[in-house]
């Protein structure tokens, strides 16, 4: 799905999950909970209308809930197979 590991990116105005997209699909809907007080995505919707692999996309993380979750425990990533993820949280 993705052209390489979604991640989280940290700036000074916050935080915010990022992807490229890869050959399947091209707009996704991901989903952050709190799961065991980390911060957990999945992806609950894909379309594959004007597809662009490599483009880059994200979602910023405002939700104060998911904010503390994020810097307590970290970020994980839900494969549809229930593997999950560590999100590397790169500072820019």
């Amino acid at each position: 799905m993705f052209s390489e590991q979604p991640y989280i990116a940290a700036r000074s105005s916050g935080y915010s999950l990022n992807w490229r997209y890869g050959k399947l699909g091209c707009v996704f809907f991901p989903e952050g909970k709190v799961v065991d007080g980390a911060l957990q995505f999945q992806l609950l919707a894909t379309t594959s209308s004007g597809c662009i692999p490599g483009r880059p996309a994200s979602m910023p993380i405002t939700n104060p809930e998911h904010v503390r979750a994020l810097e307590s425990k970290g970020a994980y990533w839900l494969e549809p197979d229930g593997t999950k993820l560590k999100l590397e949280t790169k500072f820019q």
